[in-house]
């Protein structure tokens, strides 16, 4: 919509492209940059300044303007329009990117953030799949957006007809389009934002940092009638009802109450970052959530770069450009096709051939996560979105010149299904459960931070570098789709790298007999593994 609006005739992405990276450069500050706040000073007060970020962020983008522009500058044929070729006494461009970065840094800590807090307020029976609900609502939102797309557009279309001789009449339309669509994310975000400030502090985060046993007992408590998914929390975590009881004891008989220094049970045992991390040997643990989630978001983040081009590719199939257009116009083959139509058409794109399939992989996941092995099934679906990367590409090649891309379609859509049913939640989820209390925040963020750097790689990758003859960067609005062919495969690549480094270095989330482990379990390392190797050796 704003190439349309502000780059009518723009034949490269370059603007949406600088948009999208500064959106992501923001996310990797905020994951590192929050992670570790939320270490320091808790869950629950980040939480809530998180939200405050992106609902300024996201104002300011809606607010955005060209500053006042000259009587001269505007279209006498069409009084109520405006040609926004030229700019007027602000720079729009680098307002969007001013916004979209510090949108970009609240996006950011919305990922330690949530993780932590779900895992730290699960019970252990259920924290696989309160995790997984968590991530999926990424899914529901990317249909959430294309349908209200659809609805705003379509209300918008009724007013303004559309005149294929003079396309730049409908921009202040379009303009009106995307204000919508981005100012109504806001109505949700207003009541998340009462909800997050009124929660309590994670009773973890009080027992295992603060040390304050009393006051985590009262949370525990709170937690219990805590009326959201009161049926979750009813089911209190025996491991830290035990602990709490333990260290109220503990501090009665001892110091009346009132205790220093770290808790010696349940997180990592009292130790320090380089005791934990360099002379146990868990930094293992950090390379490896960090190294998957890194290579996952450079294989598969790229192909929400230019949303609506690649999906063109699928939809219109590997037929010959009848036209050249520009970045705004994804349709190749009707010549007069009018903006509205596109952006229907993209809305629907969205929703066929990626929301309803991501969707679908998110909700299977919630529903067998407790049941399945969460080291094996990471594994097996990195290994299973690269081949299937890798067949997409092959089916796009193949069919170029022929009518038959409608099994690219599928394979595409199947590509999607296994992410969202594997690698993207399970990158999410693993490095809320490993770590221990006092560093989950932070290791979280720094493995997310590294996702969101290898997606920062791929974009920059894609957008000097060309794959097979003839072939054009990421920015060409008309590059061949022989060029996404190239990349689905040479990019499965990664997905097979991440399968082998989550096999050898992510540790066992549950027992043998599928359990799962308790985080205090977890929180322990290696330490642990060497203990239940230990059992097994004294077993045998």
């Amino acid at each position: 919509m704003l190439a349309f609006v502000y780059w009518h005739d723009d034949k490269h992405s370059t603007h949406e492209a600088a948009f999208n990276n500064v959106t992501v450069a923001g996310c990797v500050i905020g994951m590192v940059f929050f992670g570790v706040l939320a270490d320091i000073f808790g869950r629950r007060k980040m939480y809530g300044f998180q939200l405050i970020i992106v609902i300024v962020g996201t104002m300011g983008v809606v607010m955005s303007s060209t500053g006042y522009i000259p009587i001269d500058q505007t279209n006498s044929q069409a009084p109520g329009s405006i040609d926004f070729s030229s700019f007027g006494s602000m720079n729009i461009e680098s307002w969007l990117l001013f916004w979209r970065f510090l949108s970009g840094i609240g996006i950011g800590a919305e990922y330690p953030l949530s993780a932590v807090i779900a895992a730290e307020f699960s019970p252990t029976t259920k924290r696989a799949r309160i995790l997984a609900i968590v991530f999926a609502m990424q899914a529901a939102g990317i249909a959430a957006v294309a349908i209200v797309s659809l609805i705003v557009t379509k209300a918008v279309q009724r007013r303004h007809p559309y005149n294929p001789e003079q396309p730049e009449t409908s921009a202040r339309a379009v303009d009106q389009i995307w204000r919508w669509v981005f100012g109504l994310s806001l109505l949700p975000a207003l009541v998340t934002a009462i909800m997050r400030f009124t929660i309590p502090e994670s009773p973890r985060y009080t027992l295992d940092v603060l040390n304050d046993p009393l006051k985590a007992s009262k949370e525990t408590d709170r937690l219990k009638g805590f009326t959201p998914g009161s049926e979750v929390f009813s089911q209190s975590d025996t491991a830290v009802n035990s602990r709490c009881l333990e260290s109220n004891e503990e501090e009665i008989v001892t110091n009346g109450g009132n205790s220093d220094g770290p808790v010696e049970d349940g997180d990592a045992k009292g130790l320090t970052m380089r005791q934990y991390f360099w002379i146990e040997g868990n930094w293992r643990y950090l390379f490896a959530t960090s190294a998957i989630w890194l290579l996952m978001d450079f294989s598969t983040y790229f192909l929400g770069v230019n949303e609506t081009q690649q999906l063109s590719k699928f939809w219109y199939g590997p037929t010959v450009l009848v036209k050249s257009p520009s970045t705004w116009d994804s349709n190749t083959v009707d010549p007069k096709v009018s903006i509205f139509s596109v952006l229907i058409e993209n809305s629907v794109h969205l929703l066929v051939i990626e929301s309803i399939t991501s969707n679908t992989g998110s909700i299977l996941l919630v529903l067998f996560i407790s049941r399945l092995n969460r080291k094996l099934l990471a594994w097996a679906t990195f290994l299973a979105t690269g081949i299937l990367l890798i067949v997409t590409g092959a089916s796009l090649l193949a069919t170029i010149g022929s009518q038959s891309w409608g099994v690219s379609i599928a394979l595409y859509s199947l590509c999607k299904f296994a992410d969202a049913f594997g690698p993207s939640p399970l990158t999410f989820l693993l490095p809320a459960e490993i770590f221990p209390t006092t560093y989950r925040a932070s290791c979280h963020g720094i493995s997310a931070a590294s996702g969101k750097v290898g997606a920062l790689l791929a974009s920059v990758l894609l957008e000097y570098i060309t794959f097979g003859r003839g072939s054009k960067k990421i920015t060409e609005s008309a590059s061949p789709t022989a060029w996404l062919g190239y990349v689905l495969i040479v990019f499965a690549i990664p997905m097979f790298i991440g399968a082998g480094i989550g096999w050898l270095y992510i540790p066992e989330l549950q027992h043998p007999s599928g359990e799962s482990k308790t985080l205090e379990q977890l929180a322990e390392g290696r330490q642990s593994e060497r203990s239940e190797s230990m059992r097994d050796l004294d077993m045998t």
